[in-house]
């Protein structure tokens, strides 16, 4: 289930759940460096952003952050990340794609301004 799709309370229970492993990838430079190229190819070429995430992004996430990718996708989807973990990988990539988007993503990413001002007070 998409971000947008869930009423307030179970959006609360999500997002309060998904802070620590979303962190984690968030945390990881490499997360963020790809995600800004990503974002910048996305504007001028579409098809070559999917194509740098299919290259780029989904195996980095899957090599270094599969645990706390799994277990926001347990979240979203309401299936337990042993479940997701036995799973054909065609079903684990229609979750993903029915439950991760920018929206949710945006929760937990800084603006350009809260990037910009960063350890300013």
């Amino acid at each position: 289930m998409k971000l947008k799709e869930m009423n307030t309370l179970q959006a609360a229970d999500a997002l309060a759940r998904i802070a620590e492993p979303a962190a984690e990838i968030i945390e990881d430079v490499k997360v963020i460096e790809l995600w800004q190229k990503a974002g910048k190819l996305g504007k001028a070429e579409p098809a070559k952003q999917v194509a740098f995430m299919v290259r780029e992004i989904a195996p980095m996430l899957l090599k270094d952050h599969l645990m706390a990718t799994l277990t926001v996708l347990s979240i979203m989807t309401g299936k337990t990340v042993e479940e997701i973990g036995k799973q054909n990988i065609f079903d684990t990539y229609n979750d993903i794609k029915n439950s991760v988007d920018a929206d949710l993503i945006s929760f937990f990413t800084p603006s350009k301004e809260q990037t910009k001002h960063k350890g300013t007070k």
